[in-house]
């Protein structure tokens, strides 16, 4: 029995992993368009700018996805002034309590 109720937790197991692969894959896949379709809309934006380069475009070799980005500081020393002021424009911006 014991044989039995582990190899059907183990077909349970691949099916959720494969289902959570075609879930990753297809956001992966719609984050892609977002992203190219977001690009031609600010190429539209500033095509004047291009043109006659006072903006540059720096073509990137792999897409840059949106990550979470933390820091940590000790709140028991003085911060510095630009720590402060980070911390604060954070504070203001409802991001960090």
């Amino acid at each position: 029995k014991n044989i039995i109720a582990a190899e059907r937790e183990r077909k349970i197991a691949d099916r959720f992993d494969a289902v959570a692969q075609r879930i990753v894959h297809r956001h992966l896949s719609d984050t892609g368009k977002i992203i190219a379709e977001n690009r031609r809309i600010l190429k539209q934006f500033v095509a004047d700018e291009l043109k006659n380069h006072s903006l540059v475009e720096i073509p990137l070799a792999a897409p840059m996805y949106k990550r979470e980005v933390g820091f940590a500081y000790k709140p028991t020393k003085t911060p510095t002034k630009a720590l402060s002021s980070f911390i604060r424009f954070y504070k203001e911006k409802g991001i960090l309590k």
